[in-house]
């Protein structure tokens, strides 16, 4: 819900044209936190993907090979991260499972360029449905985890976690929807797929 009123300011304020400088300052808050202690980096992580999404939907359409140029890179970017923190810098096991990897976000960036550049990939499937409640559920999936949490942590069956997992997403769309019905927030949480679209 951070990065979703964080954007919500963006859109108010009419300051799109530095989302770019919002993502570098996002990323930078993000390793100060990691290096000061704090809570807001998690945060920060989170709303600089949801910007970075939302910079990169409205553009031009990038190309398969620029896709997967950026997800080879941005592994690669990962693992030279994580061989300096362990060899040269000796960090603990605990500080690069928590660090947050440059590589591993330009890879999730390559992912989503992918997607953007193969649309019609799963076009059969319930995925071009779903798709539309992505961000929705990106940004909503936080406060139903919170919500939930007492339930989760007294539940003791087997594959807990895939269980978890499907009702947090199933209810992450509900909630998106319920928000989408909101003519003031319904571009902020859903982008309407070209075959599926939600009805007033």
């Amino acid at each position: 819900m951070f990065s979703f009123a964080a954007l919500t300011l963006v859109a108010i304020c009419c300051v799109q044209r530095y989302l770019v400088l919002f993502i570098v300052c996002l990323y930078a808050l993000a390793l100060t936190e990691e290096i000061m202690g704090g809570h807001l980096g998690t945060w920060s992580i989170a709303t600089l993907l949801t910007a970075i999404g939302w910079w990169l939907v409205g553009r031009k359409q990038p190309s398969v090979a620029m896709a997967w140029s950026v997800i080879v890179g941005g592994y690669a970017l990962a693992l030279i991260e994580g061989t300096i923190m362990n060899t040269v810098v000796h960090s603990s096991r605990e500080a690069i499972k928590w660090h947050f990897f440059l590589g591993g976000i330009i890879l999730g960036l390559g992912v989503f360029l992918l997607a953007l550049a193969k649309p019609k990939l799963g076009e059969s499937t319930p995925f071009p449905f779903l798709a539309q409640f992505t961000l929705g559920v990106y940004v909503s999936h936080i406060l139903v985890m919170y919500t939930l949490n007492p339930i989760i942590w007294r539940l003791h069956v087997p594959l807990r976690g895939a269980l978890v997992g499907i009702v947090v997403y199933a209810l992450s769309i509900l909630l998106t929807v319920v928000l989408a019905r909101v003519p003031v927030v319904r571009y902020l949480v859903v982008k309407p797929a070209q075959k599926y679209q939600l009805k007033d």
